[in-house]
């Protein structure tokens, strides 16, 4: 079970908390202690020793808040402790880590090929360039659905090998889910039930791993897990006739608890809260109630009253400000288009298919 503890990583909080988390300020790249000796992940001075070997922490990363995991959590992304602590092929998939947060695709994908060339075996490979696919497809138009099944297809059989090398690590877990879910809503109705199963048992599998790893955007795999488990949970019709002809059957009270739960960890995410907005929506609607209404529209006006921090950001906060003008909209809502979550109507189409 994780603990968390909330923390705010600023510049100026590293230079007054060396005594309690281990860490130093910011220093210049010193090219004679490039190839020293390994660094220990225990060294009080990690930073210091990574950026004097050119292992770069983004600035943007101090300013984002962090909840720690436990007393021992030192709020750094793994893949720089990694890079830090292991060399290659870390150093290099820490790079593509920051260039996919940055928005820089294609340089991730050429990157990410020559490693997977060089280093066949190593899952965060795979994992990445299903990411990096994942967030392709999430700044194309919705009406550019051919387009994003190709991809999404690419990122299945990529996450199909991640699993096949990783079976029981979480960002193989969790991204596999993610990418049979996106291809499977972007295809429509029938194909999100069907790969219902699918998704919900590489999810909960993720989270029984329990293991945490931090992304370069300060968010966890295990958040992003809780994250999905919600989308799921509100987008899948609560029905006895779902569970029968599909194996799943959706719950908006675990929904909004899963959401709640990734929330928690990075209140100031603008997709979270937009998630979250939709799933006090969907409740209100399903169950009549004014006060679940309330709700909805004050996290929408949170999401609002957030600073974009890119393309994706953009379009979440766009998505909270149509969620609150039209709240019928929050048991379909997904950032890919509109979905289906009539009960009757998966059983007709269902058996017409």
């Amino acid at each position: 079970m994780l603990n968390f503890i909330r923390f705010k990583l600023t510049p100026s909080r590293l230079l007054t908390s060396v005594a309690a988390f281990g860490l130093i300020s910011m220093a210049c790249p010193n090219p004679s202690r490039a190839n020293g000796t390994a660094i220990d992940p225990n060294d009080p001075h990690i930073i210091e020793k990574a950026l004097e070997r050119g292992i770069l922490l983004p600035q943007k990363y101090f300013h984002r808040q962090c909840v720690k995991v436990s007393a021992q959590d030192n709020c750094l992304p793994t893949g720089f402790v990694d890079a830090a602590t292991k060399g290659e092929p870390y150093k290099s998939l820490w790079e593509i880590e920051v260039m996919i947060d940055s928005e820089k695709a294609d340089e991730a994908d050429l990157r990410l090929k020559e490693v997977m060339k060089n280093f066949p075996n190593e899952p965060r490979s795979y994992w990445l360039a299903s990411k990096n696919i994942f967030f392709r497809g999430e700044r194309m138009s919705q009406q550019q659905t051919e387009a994003k099944g190709a991809l999404y297809e690419e990122g299945m059989n990529l996450m199909q090998k991640c699993v096949e090398l990783a079976p029981q690590e979480i960002n193989c877990l969790l991204h596999h889910g993610t990418m049979v879910g996106r291809w499977s809503t972007n295809q429509g109705l029938i194909k999100s039930a069907r790969n219902g199963k699918t998704v919900e048992r590489s999810w909960k599998s993720a989270l029984e791993t329990n293991q945490h790893y931090r992304f370069s955007s300060g968010n966890t795999s295990m958040a992003a897990t809780h994250y999905g488990m919600g989308v799921f949970y509100r987008l899948v019709p609560d029905s006895f006739l779902m569970k029968l002809f599909f194996g799943v059957r959706g719950d908006i009270e675990k929904s909004i608890m899963h959401i709640q739960k990734a929330v928690e960890t990075n209140e100031g995410q603008i997709e979270l809260r937009t998630e979250l907005t939709a799933a006090l929506l969907c409740k209100s609607r399903r169950d009549d109630s004014d006060i679940d209404r309330i709700r909805g529209a004050q996290q929408a006006d949170a999401c609002m009253g957030l600073k974009p921090n890119d393309t994706l950001d953009r379009i979440s906060q766009n998505d909270c400000k149509r969620l609150k003008e039209n709240p019928d909209l929050g048991c379909g809502y997904s950032r890919d288009k509109q979905q289906e979550t009539n009960p009757d109507k998966f059983k007709t189409d269902g058996k017409q298919s």
